[in-house]
């Protein structure tokens, strides 16, 4: 358990701590999850804000990896699932699946879309439905709140969903120019300081804070590829908040702290699909 932990800590891959262990890697995925879903018992809740907060987006892609349902790709998320294939082996998939003679007959539009080289391509912009969105919030009293809140454009609604009632009366919100904070600001009616795009500053505000934690993150998922799939995203982030809530311990540190956390009996380690 200790060198999975050591691993996890140092950010190796399933297949490296696979080796280092003994054990298969779907083994220590498997444990990872374990791990993963104490520390969202113990840290799940987050943080609330006591004083100058600053919040930020990152995103990351939809990723399915594991799912092997053709109709939840073609009639659930409108597209092929994300493996490069040639026009006739898209037809191969379509028919094999049983799915190719009924959009012929009732979606042929649709289905030439499926068809056509540029399917596999991410839409571009901030409408995109294969965007998630990944709220982050820090305050100077080191607070922190990381979740995937919604897909496509950010609205003040999934600003709210997100960080609603967790705000001191008197804390200020420092943001950049998305108008989707102006409804949370008003909401919870607390000062808002919004920076514009061309500026790195607002007086004595800025959003240094939050763009390092953004950017940590983005390291800390690793290329689109090796991302984790949707499905698990919040349970990396809440390990990725406990990393960050102890960046200032070592390895061995880290790692004893998380062997002592899932070694307590008050936490139940039993897997929930």
């Amino acid at each position: 358990w200790k060198e999975i932990l050591r691993g996890m800590v140092d950010g190796l891959s399933t297949t490296e701590i696979s080796k280092n262990v003994g054990i298969s890697q779907p083994a220590v995925w498997y444990n990872m999850q374990k791990v993963f879903q104490v520390l969202s018992k113990v840290y799940g809740k987050q943080d609330s804000f006591i004083d100058i907060a600053e919040a930020d987006e990152t995103f990351t892609h939809t990723s399915f990896k594991g799912k092997r349902d053709a109709e939840y790709f073609i009639k659930y998320l409108r597209r092929m699932p994300r493996h490069q294939r040639s026009r006739e082996e898209k037809i191969e998939y379509l028919m094999k699946h049983n799915l190719y003679d009924e959009l012929a007959q009732y979606e042929p539009e649709y289905l030439e879309q499926l068809l056509s080289d540029d399917v596999l391509s991410y839409d571009r912009g901030i409408n995109n439905r294969d965007q998630i969105n990944i709220i982050v919030c820090t305050d100077r009293s080191k607070n922190l709140y990381v979740s995937p809140i919604s897909v496509g454009k950010l609205t003040s609604e999934d600003t709210i969903k997100a960080l609603g009632r967790r705000f001191a009366d008197d804390a200020i919100l420092v943001t950049d120019e998305n108008n989707a904070y102006i409804g949370l600001a008003k909401s919870e009616q607390i000062q808002l300081e919004q920076i514009l795009s061309t500026k790195h500053a607002k007086g004595a505000f800025n959003m240094s804070r939050v763009n390092g934690i953004c950017d940590n993150l983005k390291d800390f998922l690793g290329p689109d590829k090796y991302r984790p799939a949707t499905k698990y995203l919040d349970l990396w982030l809440i390990f990725y908040i406990w990393l960050e809530k102890h960046k200032e311990l070592n390895t061995y540190q880290k790692r004893d702290l998380l062997f002592d956390l899932i070694s307590d009996n008050r936490h139940n380690m039993s897997m929930n699909y």
